[in-house]
């Protein structure tokens, strides 16, 4: 057994970096890969300002210098306090996308949106400041006073409410779809709406979260769903053009994932081509590998695709996760199932 596949180098439209000592630990898994990677906002304290998003950008940059390839795509938190002013200027510092948390719903999302109040934001000009400048607004499109698997679902009715309240705005991501109901509604409105999806939803359902034991590496928001569910965010994935990839990638520290009150995130970095590979292959549908991961994305953000290129490389030897094992303070990769081994690795 030997293959091999090149394709353009990917980029990672959904990314989580922390920041400090965690953010130096954990970026060189994703930036000896992707060629670029949006950047979350919801760090402690959170990026607010084209300010904020600059400080936040040199710090990144300093810590992945010696992949000087890499290139954070900036980001920052929409909040109730977000002006039109903010917003624009936030794009003169270089912000590409801003992301709107409902408030309470997920890290450090207590300084989020109230979603009854978004046709206020569109009164008040926050929307259309990010149509001047061809913003994304990126959705985690959950609310969180619903039952848990009816939090994406729900958020629908807003979504469809804002597409009409701010129509100068043009290109909406809902983060991380983990739902039927929810892909099908973004593909009925491809001209406006795409979708990140994630390796782990991908992945993982509920009997893998809970079936058996509970596995708190496999714990995320929105927490993974059915086979159902599964079955049709494939399906949308391989047939619509709005849909491509977005890893979701959280670090914790162990201490807080192995933990009676467990923190949500998949911390998937270190595995995720690797794991995609395998999982188009299961799924016959290898030739498609990089239109979601490297092409799509850039396309609907506007960007010109990567010009360089990754080989993976599929082999007799398993892929082995190595993790800082008794440091409770870094982050464990998330396991792969029990008895799943995978045989593709990138190329170095």
């Amino acid at each position: 057994m030997n293959d091999s596949l090149t394709i353009t180098r990917p980029d990672d439209w959904h990314l989580h970096l922390r920041q400090g000592r965690m953010l130096e630990r954990v970026v060189a898994a994703s930036a000896q890969v992707f060629g670029r990677a949006l950047i979350m906002p919801n760090t402690d304290p959170p990026i607010l300002s084209g300010l904020d998003a600059g400080y936040y950008k040199q710090e990144i940059l300093r810590a992945t210098e010696k992949w000087g390839k890499f290139k954070p795509i900036m980001t920052i938190k929409l909040t109730m306090n977000t002006t039109a002013r903010m917003i624009h200027e936030a794009a003169e510092a270089g912000v590409k996308a801003v992301k709107l948390y409902p408030t309470g719903v997920t890290t450090n999302s207590q300084d989020g949106v109230d979603l009854g109040r978004l046709k206020e934001m569109a009164e008040n000009l926050v929307f259309d400041a990010m149509a001047d400048h061809d913003m994304v607004l990126c959705i985690h499109a959950e609310h969180p006073l619903q039952p848990v698997l009816e939090r994406e679902p729900y958020v629908i009715p807003f979504i469809n409410a804002l597409l009409g309240w701010a129509p100068r705005l043009q290109r909406i991501v809902i983060e991380h779809v983990s739902t039927e109901r929810m892909a099908q509604f973004v593909a009925s409105h491809s001209d406006r709406l795409a979708a990140t999806v994630t390796a782990h939803h991908l992945y993982l359902t509920l009997d893998d979260l809970l079936g058996e034991e509970l596995k708190p590496h496999y714990f995320c928001k929105p927490v993974v769903k059915t086979s159902s569910d599964q079955s049709s965010l494939w399906w949308y994935l391989l047939h619509s053009d709005n849909f491509f990839f977005g890893s979701d990638s959280a670090p914790h520290a162990l201490h807080k994932k192995e933990a009676c009150s467990c923190a949500a995130g998949a911390f998937t970095a270190p595995i995720l081509l690797p794991l995609l590979a395998h999982m188009f292959e299961q799924h016959d549908a290898l030739d498609t590998l990089e239109e979601f991961v490297s092409h799509r994305g850039a396309d609907f953000y506007g960007m010109e695709r990567n010009y360089d290129t990754i080989t993976l490389v599929k082999n007799n030897h398993p892929f082995v996760v190595e993790y800082n094992e008794g440091n409770d303070e870094l982050p464990r990769p998330m396991p792969l199932r029990n008895g799943e081994t995978i045989y593709w690795h990138v190329a170095r």
